[in-house]
Parts: structure tokens; C-alpha cells; sequence
């Protein structure tokens, strides 16, 4: 354990980074009047966190005695950023959404996300009031009934998404309560009320714009190969199609991913939804465009950044694609294709943890499915046996 000692008022203290999180900040433990004080320090530095140590020290000290604490100091907001920052074993990106998402709710109510905010403003209040403003400030900014309408649907659902990010900062599913707690933060029992408070609106959209025939014809014949479209733009097209891969997935994915068993290709690696692994076949006719390209290491898109992804939603667009997130419409694509052959083998292609979404979300492009017909055959009446007029 990485530990710095330093003197202040006449006493020595001792600044230490976690054994557990070695690329973390520092904190500091002490007592006061028998009370014994945890905190972060929010910093790897050293000089920089002994003096946020003392000033911390000294405030505990200079405060009155008679007035009433707890025993331990109350867990803030920027002691859990700082765990869950350095300990999350998810994409940088997601993990920073997730705080920005806690961040977002908190300065929508409170006015402010300052790191000394206590946990326990983490509350069923605090869900409900967060979804109301949120949707008042975006109903506002409508003009017409229909748009206040749509508006309210779509704030809605934004802010669900909000704060299912800010919830994964203490699933426990993956024990980060646990995880505070040993570190010596453990969380206010109002986190419960967070986690747990029931959220409107729906959970995901109610208009589509699945393609028609003309449509999926059109780019077929544009992703054939990649003369027109480019190398980045080709693989990936393939990838979503083929394997139902999410945007982040592929701009992540590596070669090595990709590997063949049994004759059939796989992805096998990678961080999907959830911080879950990918694990999912390859269609053959997709695997077919992309074997040519096939090299045992690096980066199966070269473009860092999403600047392909960007160049594929417009050439999504210019063969008639009108939905938002054009990349996501083609794993819909392939989910719908799937479901109508068998609906479990869609939902274990598109890794749904239950068949519910993707009944919900994923067959929306051939609603006009020929219906089985399930009644006795009845024969047509004789012309004699046909009613007189």
C-alpha cells in the first residue's frame, strides 16, 4: 500500500492509496473527539492531497463540540465517483456516461453535483423530481399540442435512460455496495429508494421507420462491395448485419475477436452491453464480405473515433434509411429476420437478457407476416345447397 506521512498542528497523519485500487486516489482515516473520519481525497498527488487533508482536518477540528455527528462522516457523492471511476472494469466511455448521467440528475434538482454532496440525497424523491423537471423543461420548448406531446414521450424516456445510468453506479448485481462498504464508505439506506423507485414512461419509442423493399434492395446493392462506401464503412455494415453488433462493439472489436469454430465464425471477445462479453455467431453470408479482410491482430475498423460511423448513418440515408440511429436499425433488421425463423435463437443473436425486448423491439420490420391459419377446413357449399333468393 502506497502510503505518505505528514505533521500538522503538532500530530502525525498518514495518506494512503488503496491496495485494491492501486491506480486511485489518496484518503485519509483520523479521529476526532473519539469520531473516527474516512475520506478521498480526490488525488494521486501527494502534495495535492495532503493539503485537501489538512484543510479537512481542520475543519473537523474547528467544529463545535456540542454540535451532533455521526460517528462516521457521511458519505459524499465524490467518495463514490472516485471508487467507482478507478475500480469499473467497463469501457472508459460508459463508465464516464454513467457518472455524467449522476451528475446530470443531481444538477437538475439539487442545482448542484458538487463531489461534498452526501449519498443520501440519493433518494425516491429526488427520481421523481428529476423525471418532472426534466420533462417540463423539454415540454416548454414545444410549440404545438402534437410536439408537446411527442416532447413529453421523449423527455420521458430520456431521463429513464439518465437514471438507469446513474443506478449502475450501485447495481447490485455487481456488488458495488459491497464494494463501498469495504472501503469504508458504506451507502445510506435512502439508496434503496433510488434504486428501486418506479420511473415513467416508456422504455423505448413508439414510431419506426423500418425500410421497405425498394429500400433494403437499394443497399444491398451499395454495400456489395466497398468501392462506394469505403473499407470502414463496408466491415461495419456487415458487422451490424451479421453479427448485430452494437456501435461501440465494433468500433472496439479486434481482429483476434474473431475466431472460427466448428466451421463457423465467431465473435468471441470484447466488451458488450452491461460490461458482458461478447459471444455471438457471424452470419455466413456476412462472414463471406469480411473473411477477405481478415488479419490476426489490430483494430477491425482502423478509424479511430466514430467519424465511419457518421459516413455509414449517411450512406444508410442516401438508400432511403430515415430511422434516428440508422447503425442500430440494421441489428433490427437481422433481429426481425431472426425472430420470424425462431424468436429464442433471435434473442440469444441480439444477447437479450429476456425474450420480452425482443418481441418488444426487434420485430417491428414484417408486422405483416402471413397469420397460420388454425380452424377446420370447412368445405365450400354445393351449388345446390346455396341459399334462394
Amino acid at each position: 500500500m502506497k502510503e505518505r506521512q505528514f505533521r500538522f498542528r503538532g500530530k502525525s497523519y498518514k495518506i494512503f492509496i488503496r491496495p485494491d485500487a492501486p491506480h486511485g486516489p489518496y484518503y485519509i482515516h483520523f479521529q476526532v473527539r473519539g469520531m473516527r473520519i474516512k475520506r478521498c481525497l480526490n488525488s494521486r498527488c501527494a502534495s495535492v492531497a495532503i493539503k485537501a487533508a489538512k484543510k479537512i482536518i481542520a475543519d473537523e477540528q474547528s467544529r463545535p463540540a456540542h454540535e451532533q455527528r455521526e460517528k462516521a462522516a457521511p458519505v459524499t457523492i465524490g467518495d463514490i465517483i472516485s471508487l467507482y471511476s478507478t475500480r469499473a472494469s467497463l469501457a472508459r466511455r460508459t463508465v464516464r456516461n454513467n457518472i455524467l448521467a449522476l451528475r446530470l440528475i443531481l444538477r437538475t434538482v439539487l442545482g448542484s453535483d458538487r463531489d461534498a454532496t452526501p449519498v443520501s440525497v440519493l433518494d425516491a424523491r429526488l427520481v421523481r423530481e428529476f423525471q418532472s423537471r426534466f420533462v417540463k423543461r423539454y415540454v416548454a420548448l414545444a410549440g404545438t399540442d402534437a410536439d408537446a406531446r411527442l416532447a413529453r414521450e421523449r423527455a420521458l424516456r430520456s431521463s429513464r435512460s439518465f437514471i438507469q445510468q446513474a443506478r449502475s453506479i450501485f447495481a447490485r448485481s455487481l456488488d458495488w455496495p459491497g464494494y463501498y462498504s469495504r472501503a469504508g464508505f458504506p451507502l445510506p439506506k435512502s439508496i434503496e429508494e433510488f434504486m428501486t423507485t418506479p420511473l415513467e414512461g416508456r422504455i423505448g419509442g413508439t414510431t419506426y421507420s423500418a425500410p421497405d423493399d425498394a429500400v433494403v434492395k437499394r443497399t444491398f446493392e451499395l454495400f456489395a462491395s466497398d468501392e462506394q462506401v469505403g473499407q470502414n464503412s463496408y466491415l461495419a455494415f456487415w458487422l451490424a448485419l451479421g453479427a448485430g453488433l452494437r456501435r461501440s462493439e465494433i468500433s472496439n472489436l479486434q481482429w483476434q475477436h474473431i475466431v472460427i469454430r466448428a466451421g463457423q465464425a465467431w465473435v468471441c471477445g470484447g466488451v458488450g452491453k452491461d460490461g458482458q462479453r461478447v459471444e455471438v455467431p457471424i452470419q455466413q453470408a456476412a462472414w463471406n464480405a469480411i473473411a477477405p479482410y481478415k488479419r490476426e491482430t489490430g483494430f477491425v475498423i482502423s478509424e479511430r473515433g466514430l467519424g465511419w460511423a457518421k459516413r455509414l448513418s449517411a450512406q444508410l440515408a442516401s438508400c432511403g434509411w430515415t430511422a434516428r440511429k440508422r447503425l442500430h436499425e440494421l441489428r433490427a433488421y437481422i433481429g426481425s429476420l431472426l425472430y420470424q425463423a425462431e424468436p429464442v435463437a433471435a434473442m440469444r443473436f441480439l444477447r437479450h437478457k429476456s425474450i420480452r425486448t425482443t418481441e418488444q423491439f426487434y420485430v417491428r420490420h414484417f408486422s405483416g407476416t402471413r397469420m397460420p391459419e388454425v380452424l377446420p377446413c370447412v368445405p365450400p357449399p354445393k351449388a345446390e345447397d346455396s341459399p334462394r333468393r
